[in-house]
Formats: structure tokens, sequence, C-alpha cells
């Protein structure tokens, strides 16, 4: 499957499904007007993906540059770019280079960051291995690394030229990193698509036919939101971090998956919302039913609750030292809330903190 979107009247994004994608690079990506190919992996993906991959490439007769990082979230920060761009200036990358990140979020997140900042900006395409990544981190030219506790706290918005997703690659990950990935669908259900939700309640086994309709669907709103909302400037993209204050104070702090942190962060939003906007605790529980049915945590032990406030006051959202979080009215209907009373966001932390 093959759809272009058009993102910005100047940007527009090729999003590719396809089995296999990974080992024929050189038969999806266009090389027209292209010098060079600089391709990021992490380790593991290098030694899963990097000589089939780098072996496609050089089909073009151009030359093609690896670049290895560290894996883990530990590798988003900027003397990581800064090794990156140095290597980009010694290998003679010019302005029609091609960036590529083959991995799961922090390749995809590195590699746009790099795609938008060298020259003012190269062409960069995204080939997502993780399934986290695949409905979510490499969807919407968000790139950026973190400054001690604070996640993506300096970055670029830069659409990429193609996304390139192989639901083979899926085969290989461990189960903890599908459950992970689980989360950021599931969230995309519960926030804009009760009709998905209704779906994805009625899921027996989590096979390949059902990764893939929850991959296709999941992407499609993410891009359709992308459309409405591409740098930010409004509500609309905001909402798609439904979950992700919690949650992001609980990943750092606990060091969990991604994923499950998410899921647990949309547990307490929805708690949050039953006191503000009157959100059911019936859809609330039809939720959880959910989130646990596909293995996610719903609750998290031994952390401070001052620490959890602490970490939360430091979330991008927040506005002028005030809480600000995505609610849900109902399942596939939700809002921004500013100005939380804190005694509500304190109070909201029974149901996820135990």
């Amino acid at each position: 499957m093959k759809k272009r979107y058009t993102i910005i009247h100047t940007e527009q994004t090729d999003l590719v499904i396809h089995d296999g994608a990974t080992e024929n690079l050189h038969e999806i990506i266009d090389a027209t007007n292209q010098t060079s190919y600089v391709i990021l992996f992490d380790a593991e993906t290098y030694r899963l993906f990097g000589k089939k991959a780098e072996t496609s490439l050089q089909k073009f007769n151009k030359p093609v540059h690896i670049f290895i990082i560290e894996t883990g979230e530990a590798s988003k920060s900027l003397s990581t770019i800064e090794n990156i761009l140095s290597f980009l200036i010694e290998k003679n990358c010019d302005r029609k280079t091609t960036i590529i990140g083959i991995g799961g979020g922090v390749v995809s997140d590195i590699a746009t960051f790099v795609g938008g900042i060298y020259y003012r900006g190269v062409n960069c395409i995204l080939i997502p291995t993780t399934l986290l990544a695949q409905v979510d981190a490499a969807i919407g030219g968000k790139g950026g690394v973190n400054i001690t506790d604070y996640k993506n706290i300096i970055g670029v918005i830069k659409q990429p030229n193609a996304i390139i997703i192989d639901p083979l690659v899926l085969s290989l990950l461990p189960q903890e990193q599908i459950t992970s990935g689980m989360a950021e669908i599931i969230k995309m259900a519960i926030a804009f698509d009760r009709h998905f939700f209704n779906y994805l309640s009625t899921v027996i086994k989590l096979d390949n036919n059902v990764l893939k309709k929850a991959i296709h669907t999941s992407v499609n709103l993410k891009m359709k939101i992308i459309q409405e909302d591409p740098l930010e400037k409004t509500n609309t993209r905001t909402a798609v971090n439904f979950g992700h204050s919690f949650g992001h104070a609980i990943e750092l702090m606990a060091k969990i998956p991604h994923g499950f942190a998410v899921a647990i962060g949309m547990v307490y939003a929805m708690e949050v919302s039953t006191k503000i906007t009157g959100f059911s605790k019936k859809e609330m529980d039809q939720a959880i039913v959910l989130l646990r049915k596909f293995g996610l945590p719903t609750t998290i032990k031994n952390l401070s609750k001052n620490d959890v406030l602490e970490h939360m006051k430091k979330d991008k959202k927040n506005f002028g030292g005030n809480f600000r979080l995505v609610l849900l009215d109902a399942i596939g209907k939700l809002r921004i809330v500013e100005n939380i009373d804190k005694k509500i966001i304190e109070e909201s932390f029974h149901k996820v903190l135990i």
C-alpha cells in the first residue's frame, strides 16, 4: 500500500506499508537527484537489517554511509546529534544527501532531528522497525532530544519524505515491544475513534492480520491529524498526547517501556476526566479492560506522589506553570483542559499509584 499525504503545501510524505520492504529499498525509494545516503541504526537494528538495507541501497551506485548509535533513550542527546553532524561533514554529505533512520522511536527521533537541521533541512526517510515507532514515533515529523529530565525539549518538526513500514519485521520483536506498541494503537482508538475501539474490543487473538489492520487504521488516523495541524499550533495535534503527561513522568522515573507508561497515563487521564468533564466510569472501565486484555499495566507501584507531581510540572503541554491535560468527554471524543486545580491532579493519583 502506498499513499501520499500533503502535510503543508511545501511538504509531502509518502506512506508505504509493504511486506519485505526493508530488503527491497531500491524498489521503493526514489533516488532522483540524490547524491548519497546515510543510514542511522542502533546496534540491534544494524545486526538485524544493516547488511540487507545497505546492499539494497548500493544498487543505486551512490555512496552509502552507516552510522550506529547506542541503543536506548540515553542516545537522545545533543552529543549524539553533534557526533552525527560531524560524521556527515567528514563524509562530504551535501544538500542532496538523504538521511535514513532504520530503527525504533529513538532512531526515528534522531534521524528526523538531523534531517531537519543539516544544511537547514535535507531529505529524510524513516523505516520504523518497532510497532510503537510504526504507529507513533515515525509519524508526524517530530524529532528531538532530551535534556536532563525534560523529554524532547529540543527538536524540530520536519515531515519525512517517506515513511516505509514493513509489518514482517514485527515477527522479530520480543513480546514486550509488541505490547508496548499496542498502547499507542489503543490510545488512538480511545481518543479518536469509537468504532476502532469497538473493533479492538472484539479481537480474540493478536495475529498478523489484526496487526496490519491496526497499523493501517492508527497511521491513517494520525496522518489526518497531522494534516490538520502539522506544526502543533492548535489543540488538534496536542490531543495525540493523550495519556502522555503522567506517562512521560513515570517513564522517566521507573524506566519502564514507553507504551507501558502511556497505558498507565491514559488511566490517570481518564480518572481526571471523570472529575472534570463528566467522562463516565463505565467507559473508563471498558478502556481499562481493553488495555489489560493486551497485557498492558494500568497501575504502578513504589513511586512517590510528590516526585511524580514534580515531573508532571515539566510537561511541555503546560503553560505558565499551570497544568494542562488532554481529557476525555467520551471514548472517541476529547478536549484540552487548562489551569487544572492541583488538588484534582493529586487526588487522581490514587487510581494508578499503588
